[in-house]
This record gives structure tokens, C-alpha cells and sequence, in this order.
């Protein structure tokens, strides 16, 4: 009558022990006090982390949120399964002369073969080109807005040149663009079973010219209230004299910066389920 008794206790003492050998492996104590005061500390690290991805993520909307509002109504307009929908070619088209204009009556020459973006560029999500180019005007204005000046290099291109003979006749001309370049951009998944990315990145790499007090000001303005811009690449050359001809903006920086797209308001973060290892003859 006691022996299922003693061996119901000796398999629980056995599964204490083994709890406790596997706690004091992880580097935890075994002590409930002490435990529970990691637990509140953990709750508490939580909670800060929650808070401070809830500011991040406002900060990515915030880097569009004017266009968005501008564009669509108000519910529309903080949702991105709607937005995103309601993006069309003709948006984009009508956006990048808009932007290429703009930016061209501040010195910005944007060349296809530099920016490898253009009025006739084709992508699966038509809104995927319309994030480009808002991405690209954010971070020019904001370079320019801080006095950075961006380097330019010598580009051939092939343009049409008919004449009486041959009207498909074309030649080659040389101008000096911008060097700023519209990069890949980059999905990222929380579980690579997932085919829908929950956020999208758009960098975008640029050659400047400035001082050191501009470049410290440029770099401050990234991160407003506003906006949320992170610089993913950053390498300072100064210019010899030669090149910098007396002038004040001694640095040549190569920049690459990105902006965000949440697809998903809210993400839902499942913890990894490891299959329990039974022992031998379970």
C-alpha cells in the first residue's frame, strides 16, 4: 500500500533534482526569492523594451506621415494594408518629376545610371517605387537642408540624334550627375517560414562634401520627433589641398541612410516551441 506512495515521491524528488541541476546549468539561482526578484526586473526591462519599440515604430510613420495624410483620408492613411492599395503608376510617375524637379532647382542632377531609378523603372508593388522616391527626397533634403553638397561624377549616356539620313540616329554625350544611388531594398521576416516581410527598408548611398560641423549637424537631424533615419554606412576622407581648393567644406563622406515601412501595425511574436526530449523507453 506505501510502495506506489514511495515511488510516486521518489520519481518527484528525482524531477527536482533534475529542475535544479538544468536551473543552475542556465546560471539562474534556485533560490524562489531571488527568482522572483529577476522575474520583476525582467517584467520590467519588458515593459521598456515595449515602450521604446511603440516610439520607433511612430517615428517610421512620422518620416511619411505628412504624405500619407496629404494623400489618402485619415483612416487610410495610418494603415498600411490601405495605403499601400491605393498606390498606383501614375502616382509614381506624377511624384518623380515632381521630386526630380525640385530637387534639380537645388543642383541635384539625378541620372539614371547613377541612381538606378527613373521615371520608366518597373517593380512588382508599384508603392515599393513610390517608398524609394520618398525615401530619396527625405534623406537629399535633409543632407542639403544642412548644407551637405553632393559630389558629382561624369556619366555617358546615348541620346537620340536624327538627322536627314538616319532618324534613329543617336551619339553619345558626357554630364556630371549627382552621386547618389537608390539601393535594393530590404525585407525582413520574424520567421522565415513567412513570405510577407513585416517591415521594409529603403537605403540610400550618397557622396557628399562638407565640413565637420555640418556633417555633426546633418547626423543630429536624422533623428527628429519626425523622422527616423539611420545611417547604415558612414566613411570620412579629407580632402587634399588640391581638390578642396581653399574651399571650407574639407570632407568627402560616402553615406548610405535608410527609411522604414511597417506592413503590419502590430506584430505577433510567438515563442519557439522545442519538442520535449523524453528519456529512453518513454
Amino acid at each position: 500500500m506505501l510502495r506506489p506512495k514511495h515511488n510516486e515521491v521518489a520519481d518527484l524528488q528525482r524531477s527536482l533534482n533534475e529542475t535544479e541541476h538544468q536551473i543552475r546549468q542556465k546560471g539562474w539561482p534556485v533560490d524562489p526569492a531571488k527568482l522572483r526578484r529577476i522575474q520583476r526586473a525582467k517584467h520590467h526591462q519588458l515593459a521598456e523594451l515595449e515602450q521604446y519599440a511603440d516610439t520607433i515604430a511612430e517615428r517610421i510613420h512620422a518620416t511619411f506621415a505628412d504624405r500619407l495624410t496629404e494623400r489618402f483620408p485619415k483612416d487610410a492613411s495610418v494603415d498600411p494594408t490601405q495605403y499601400v492599395s491605393y498606390m498606383t503608376r501614375l502616382d509614381y510617375e506624377e511624384d518623380f518629376a515632381e521630386i526630380s524637379s525640385a530637387l534639380q532647382k537645388r543642383g541635384i542632377i539625378l541620372a539614371e545610371e547613377v541612381l538606378r531609378l527613373s521615371e520608366n523603372s518597373v517593380a512588382t508593388e508599384v508603392y515599393q517605387l513610390i517608398f524609394q522616391l520618398w525615401s530619396l527626397e527625405t534623406i537629399v533634403q535633409t543632407a542639403l537642408d544642412h548644407n551637405l553638397v553632393p559630389a558629382r561624377t561624369l556619366v555617358k549616356r546615348t541620346v537620340s540624334a536624327p538627322t536627314a539620313e538616319d532618324p534613329k540616329a543617336t551619339r553619345t554625350v558626357t554630364q556630371r550627375a549627382s552621386q547618389i544611388t537608390v539601393k535594393p531594398i530590404l525585407a525582413y521576416v520574424l520567421d522565415k517560414k513567412e513570405q510577407d516581410a513585416y517591415i521594409l527598408e529603403f537605403p540610400i548611398a550618397m557622396t557628399v562634401h562638407c565640413d565637420a560641423a555640418e556633417l555633426a549637424a546633418f547626423l543630429k537631424g536624422l533623428h527628429t520627433t519626425k523622422q527616423f533615419i539611420p545611417v547604415n554606412h558612414i566613411q570620412i576622407r579629407k580632402l587634399p589641398p588640391n581638390r578642396a581648393n581653399g574651399n571650407a567644406r574639407e570632407l568627402e563622406v560616402d553615406l548610405e541612410c535608410s527609411t522604414f515601412l511597417r506592413l503590419k501595425e502590430r506584430l505577433e511574436i510567438k515563442p519557439e516551441e522545442k519538442q520535449r526530449v523524453l528519456p529512453a523507453g518513454a
